[in-house]
């Protein structure tokens, strides 16, 4: 018997495909979640090499009209992740769930994806065998209809009970099943049908391109808006820049118009202090003209002193015009 083994594992959701994945691993190697793209993981059980295909879940319930084109072409060509091809299709299905018409119909519309010749192939891992308590699965499959019962059929009665809780349990006796669909089948692996298979890869090929397509679509519009966003950004601060400067030029000719009126009125002041001095200097003898020189001096060191000491000090600097004598007693 061939030591390599390969198996697409199928099922519907919360079916615990991954849990049967582990369980046969004797390990954690595939998580129990909700994904697109099938999955594929390797390992070494009792000497032989086995490669397993996790694939997309569908709903129980549901008809294959309602399954997304990309779901139907990752079933298919899950096929293509053990080639040559694989030796046995591993249908997962929950005991403790009820098995409706509607169940029946979602997997045979399911694995009909794969063509007739898939039923030749598959056989059935009963999970959550707790649920069976003191019942035979003999006796569940007879209690659970003719739905059920018509699985199996078309199975070639191939079914097994897996242990998901006690890992390991079981596993080498589904090999036996394993090794015993590859006598079946005369050593032959699965294979599709060509114009199927061309179908769907035609199909796959097309959902990509599209994909792909709106892929660059949606890049080029996200560039589009950056651009347009740092532009109005932009626009945005030059305007607020030209309302700031259009409100402070008033204020700015305002400052500038008082600076102007404000130091005409200190030149006037000066020069009238400074005229009354020279007049009052006029009829002063030589010795009189030095000593009124030296108060105009002391005098314009002191408008020097109060130019930063506001508006107030105006009269006062007015009126050590009218004393130059300074008996306003002024620093020197």
């Amino acid at each position: 018997m061939d030591q390599v083994l390969r198996g697409v594992v199928l099922g519907s959701q919360f079916s615990e495909k991954a849990s049967v994945i582990n369980s046969i691993f004797g390990n954690e190697v595939e998580l129990d979640r909700f994904f697109i793209q099938s999955v594929r993981r390797e390992g070494e059980v009792n000497g032989r090499k086995i490669t397993l295909i996790n694939t997309t879940c569908w709903w129980k319930e549901y008809s294959l009209k309602d399954l997304p084109e990309v779901v139907r072409q990752e079933l298919v060509c899950s096929v293509f992740l053990c080639p040559p091809g694989p030796h046995v299709f591993l249908l997962v299905i929950d005991l403790s769930l009820p098995f409706t018409q509607e169940h029946r119909i979602s997997i045979e519309e399911h694995l009909g994806l794969f063509g007739e010749r898939i039923w030749s192939y598959v056989i059935v891992l009963f999970t959550r065998t707790v649920s069976l308590k003191d019942e035979s699965i003999e006796q569940h499959i007879q209690r659970q209809g003719e739905d059920l019962q018509q699985i199996i059929q078309r199975c070639g009665d191939r079914y097994h009970i897996f242990d998901i809780v006690n890992k390991g349990n079981g596993v080498e006796e589904l090999l036996v099943k394993i090794d015993s669909v590859v006598t079946v089948n005369n050593g032959k692996h699965f294979e599709t049908d060509d114009e199927k298979l061309l179908e769907m890869k035609k199909k796959r090929e097309d959902i990509r391109e599209t994909a792909k397509a709106r892929q660059t679509m949606v890049q080029e519009k996200t560039e589009q808006l950056k651009v347009k966003v740092k532009e109005d950004e932009s626009n945005k601060s030059e305007s607020q820049i030209n309302s700031h400067q259009k409100e402070i030029k008033p204020v700015d000719e305002k400052l500038m118009n008082k600076i102007e009126r404000e130091g005409s009125r200190w030149e006037s002041i000066i020069m009238e202090g400074f005229w009354r001095i020279l007049q009052n200097s006029k009829a002063s003898s030589d010795e009189n003209v030095i000593q009124r020189s030296g108060e105009v001096w002391r005098w314009i060191q002191s408008c020097e002193k109060h130019s930063t000491s506001g508006y107030e000090s105006l009269s006062y600097l007015s009126d050590l015009a009218e004393d130059p004598q300074n008996t306003h007693h002024i620093e020197e």
